[in-house]
């Protein structure tokens, strides 16, 4: 892959794949990630999730129910802010980046 790509992982539990994940990030180096079915819950803080240089943006399902769950890594360098939605469909996590100065 080249570096500075974006990343989508259908990881079906990021919890037991984290140390596979930050090595693979480090060889990548993705600009982005995007990653469904984390199966994290509020029980999983962020500091667990962690990847360094990178900001975090999370939505869990709700606690009683296993599965689901996205999380969103966006490089630091990226300015990220979260956007949030109103939706029926809770499990979606949305963002800004800054590109060349500008928000898109």
């Amino acid at each position: 892959m080249r570096r500075g790509c974006e990343v989508y992982i259908c990881a079906r539990s990021v919890t037991n794949k984290l140390d596979y994940l930050r090595a693979e990030v480090q060889v990548i180096d993705p600009g982005i990630i995007a990653i469904s079915e984390s199966w994290t819950n509020e029980s999983v803080s962020d500091s667990e999730l962690n990847l360094t240089g990178y900001i975090l943006f999370r939505k869990d399902r709700e606690l009683d129910i296993k599965g689901g769950g996205v999380l969103l890594y966006v490089k630091d360098c990226l300015n990220a802010s979260e956007v949030k939605f109103k939706s029926d469909f809770p499990e979606q996590v949305w963002c800004k980046v800054k590109c060349n100065g500008n928000r898109v």
